[in-house]
């Protein structure tokens, strides 16, 4: 398996899970690289902001960093919740065509005790995490993966202050991630005081909104 994405700049480090990990639902990867592309292409305005931020010509240490996540199941190897901006690969999972044999193999792979098996298979979405392992597991496909996206979460930190990183949006395709990430960013910016995290400016001026879907 290869080793995990980092991606380190003056005014960024972004995160990411193995892309070839066997439990990895998404293009981590890809995503990561393109979220970075696009931030490199705004370092002009990140070096303002910053400036403006810290005062001319300070460093930007490392507390000061956008910190960004990559996670490509529920496991979240790479800590999205004491990120800034995360995104969580997730599957929905539901019934399929195919017809339950009884054999239980969804009720024990799940880790959150969220399927049960009786006359038909049933999912507790108040338990799920959406880390598809029932329908990977299942042998006559009576569960099936439906559509495969990210959770969105926002304003995790560490130091002084921790406070981890909540939930923005449940669930959105791969190409609703990036306006959502550049919304998320612009709402920080224009609230933004004296160099703090995002967690912090989410607590003083509310959540982020979200850019039309």
């Amino acid at each position: 398996m290869t080793e995990e994405l980092e991606i380190r700049r003056e005014y960024y480090v972004l995160r990411s899970c193995a892309q070839d990990c066997r439990l990895n639902l998404g293009n981590t990867d890809a995503v990561a690289h393109r979220l970075a592309e696009w931030l490199d292409a705004h370092e002009e305005e990140l070096a303002a902001h910053f400036a403006a931020q810290l005062g001319a010509g300070r460093p930007v240490l490392a507390h000061n960093r956008i910190q960004i996540a990559l996670a490509g199941c529920p496991n979240a190897c790479s800590e999205p919740q004491i990120r800034d901006f995360a995104l969580i690969g997730i599957a929905v999972v539901e019934p399929g065509e195919g017809e339950c044999s009884g054999c239980r193999l969804c009720e024990r792979v799940c880790l959150e005790e969220a399927v049960t098996v009786a006359a038909t298979v049933a999912i507790d979405e108040s338990r799920c995490l959406r880390c598809g392992m029932c329908a990977a597991v299942c042998p006559t496909g009576a569960l099936e993966v439906k559509a495969r996206g990210y959770r969105v979460l926002v304003g995790g930190k560490l130091g002084r202050h921790p406070r981890l990183a909540t939930e923005l949006v449940s669930f959105c395709a791969e190409e609703e991630c990036y306006p959502i990430f550049e919304q998320v960013l612009n709402f920080w910016f224009e609230h933004r005081e004296k160099g703090e995290r995002l967690g912090s400016t989410i607590e003083r001026a509310g959540r982020p909104p979200l850019p039309a879907r």
